[in-house]
């Protein structure tokens, strides 16, 4: 079972819950549009256990990866040669909050670590999770 919230920015605040039985319903469920901001948490349950929780920020091309497994996981893009002293802004549930450029990946980057934990458990290994 995946416990799916979202929660879109977009014209004012709107959030939705969801209880789906697999990753294959999970993917067609979560769609981003275009580069607006929307956060998302999806925790695998098993019973009463949850086997770990993948909360992802988007906003704009830029997006805060965290991968919770009894401890959180932050994942950064190992070939960025680029320091970028820019900050990134993203809508949480109660707050707007930054992170330097250097703690953030790309929506793609984000998507495919998305899609390789709902197929596999596992964290993609093209990325640095700390």
């Amino acid at each position: 079972m995946f416990e799916v919230e979202t929660i879109r920015f977009a014209s004012g605040r709107r959030l939705e819950n969801l209880n789906l039985k697999n990753a294959k319903e999970v993917l067609e469920a979560i769609q981003p549009v275009g580069d607006l901001p929307v956060f998302y948490t999806v925790e695998h349950v098993k019973g009463r256990v949850s086997l770990g929780c993948f909360k992802v920020w988007f906003s704009g091309s830029r997006a805060l990866v965290r991968l919770h497994e009894h401890g959180e996981h932050y994942v950064t893009d190992p070939a960025l040669l680029t320091v970028q002293a820019d900050e990134v802004v993203f809508d949480d549930d109660t707050e707007v909050f930054t992170r330097r450029w250097s703690e953030t990946v790309t929506r793609g980057q984000a998507q495919a670590a998305f899609s390789h934990w709902l197929a596999t458990g596992g964290r993609l290994e093209s990325l640095a999770w700390s």
